[in-house]
């Protein structure tokens, strides 16, 4: 496939991935009143769990790339919020709340780092 059309593909896969997560956002912030910064936290650790499990199954199956490129860069790069959790750390910072601006941001990387190694031991079955 050419250059071209796998960047339209990655494209679309980003968009679907960006129009799930606003879905999460707004269904569990304006729905649920979960607050935002536990709404992107939780986003971002399913996301990478899911990055971790993709590492796991498609080296195996995907010999062209295609597959993770969709998957990983395209729809779940569009899902994970790295620039809106960055955001979300300055308001807090900006509103008083530096405790929890720092806790959230360290928590942020911790859990998204673990859940992404998770995904891929759960799906890998512990190989690496």
């Amino acid at each position: 496939m050419n250059g071209l059309v796998s960047l339209l593909l990655c494209a679309m896969a980003g968009g679907v991935g960006a129009m799930l997560r606003s879905l999460t956002v707004y269904g569990l912030t304006e729905w649920r009143g979960v607050a935002l910064w536990k709404t992107l936290l939780l986003i971002n650790v399913l996301g990478c769990a899911a990055a971790g499990v993709c590492m796991a199954v498609l080296p195996g199956i995907d010999h062209s790339g295609m597959l993770t490129l969709l998957s990983i860069s395209g729809l779940l790069g569009g899902f994970t919020t790295f620039s809106s959790y960055a955001v979300e750390c300055l308001e807090l910072w900006n509103r008083g709340k530096r405790g929890l601006s720092a806790a959230y941001a360290v928590g942020s990387i911790v859990a998204c780092g673990a859940s992404t190694a998770l995904g891929f031991m759960l799906t890998a079955g512990g190989a690496s």
